[in-house]
């Protein structure tokens, strides 16, 4: 059946691709050497002749061969001339390394052809660059990094923006968006709100500039198929969504947890009154000093110093009582509190002093009557602590 009448027919064969001629290797080097003739060049003695023979025979070796005879020429090369210790070396270099020139030498000279002084520097020099690169370690491909938080974040911020012009569209400008509950039914992370919001402002802005009359004309040639009740009504549209947007924002924020009081940690009496100095004995009078822990909290502490003759009362003027801090007896009352020497023989010193033990709380109280002295708060280690009242 004849194609003439079908123009599909024409077509196709008018377009039809030729299909494409395989080439093998061999021929392509057959072609080669049909181009530089097809035998190798002579190996002779390059010496004694010009230089142009030589460089006819390398331009011979690099259209016919390739880096793989270079290759297995300078092998057999090294082997030839017993560098055994070079020849595994040159084994392990990448085929970037092999000079190609040093592998049609290296053929010249295992075919029994002598090449010029300068050529041999050459090739030396040639054999000692390629040695020098070493082979090439191949490090281990890093394993594929997966995408970050900040492009996951990135990319979810995108498809927010999306749909939330997608609700815009699908309104019309006419029908109320209640961006709030999308919001909250998708379960948005308030630190997307910003993006909204900074999203719709320049919309909402256009729109206003549009309906008073303060845009360009370039503006308002684009809205000009909008009537001003419409622009005002996607107006409404615009900010209520804003307005949603920042609302659910602020439901939304973190609330920082009522951080408790911190209780201070108890101290013990032991580690209160460390730092206190007092004479605990004194052995002209017979009298001792009541332990320091027992001042803590008491209403009453009598005091006496034998080297002044000086006798103090601390009185606490709050109902938890006297309290130490390092060496001074704090919470005392300077209204109440006393101090005042003992103008008395030596002799008659401890029976003044036993009268502080075995007296009533009256008669604590009118022991020191005279003009009290300026109040010594600072305990120290030549005081007594002779008795506490609690």
């Amino acid at each position: 059946m004849s194609d003439k009448g079908n123009p599909k027919a024409r077509r196709e064969r008018k377009f039809r691709k030729p299909k494409a001629t395989r080439v093998s290797k061999g021929a392509v080097k057959l072609l080669n050497n049909s181009a530089y003739g097809s035998d190798e060049p002579e190996a002779v003695d390059f010496s004694q002749v010009s230089q142009a023979v030589l460089i006819r025979a390398l331009n011979h070796y690099n259209a016919v061969c390739d880096v793989s005879d270079a290759r297995k020429w300078t092998a057999e090369f090294l082997k030839d001339a017993e560098m055994f210790e070079e020849a595994s070396a040159f084994k392990k270099l990448p085929d970037t390394h092999v000079s190609l020139a040093l592998g049609w030498c290296c053929r010249l000279l295992c075919r029994g052809a002598v090449l010029p002084e300068n050529e041999m520097a050459f090739l030396q020099r040639k054999l000692a660059e390629c040695l020098e690169g070493g082979p090439i370690e191949h490090s281990p491909q890093a394993p594929k990094q997966g995408r970050t938080a900040a492009e996951k974040a990135r990319d979810k911020l995108s498809d927010i923006l999306g749909e939330v012009e997608g609700m815009i569209d699908d309104s019309d400008g006419v029908e109320p968006v209640d961006l709030y509950k999308w919001l909250v039914d998708n379960d948005v992370p308030p630190t997307y709100c910003a993006a909204i919001v900074a999203k719709l402002n320049p919309r909402f802005e256009e729109l206003r500039e549009v309906y008073t009359g303060s845009a360009d004309k370039q503006l308002e040639e684009g809205y000009r198929h909008l009537s001003s009740q419409e622009i005002k009504l996607q107006a409404t549209i615009i900010s209520v969504m804003i307005g949603d947007a920042a609302r659910y924002a602020h439901d939304k924020r973190p609330v920082r947890k009522e951080r408790k009081e911190r209780k201070p940690k108890a101290v013990s009496p032991e580690k209160r009154v460390q730092y206190l100095r007092y004479k605990h004995e004194d052995a002209d009078l017979s009298l001792k000093s009541v332990r320091p822990e027992t001042v803590l909290g008491a209403r009453e502490l009598w005091c006496f110093n034998p080297k002044y003759r000086l006798l103090t009362v601390y009185r606490a003027y709050t109902d938890e009582g006297l309290d130490i801090h390092r060496s001074s007896i704090s919470s005392a009352s300077l209204d109440v509190s006393r101090s005042q020497t003992l103008r008395i023989k030596k002799k008659f010193v401890r029976g003044a002093l036993d009268a502080v033990y075995y007296a009533t709380e009256t008669g604590r109280a009118n022991m020191l009557e005279g003009d009290p002295m300026p109040l010594q708060a600072r305990i120290n280690a030549e005081t007594l602590l002779l008795r506490v009242v609690r």
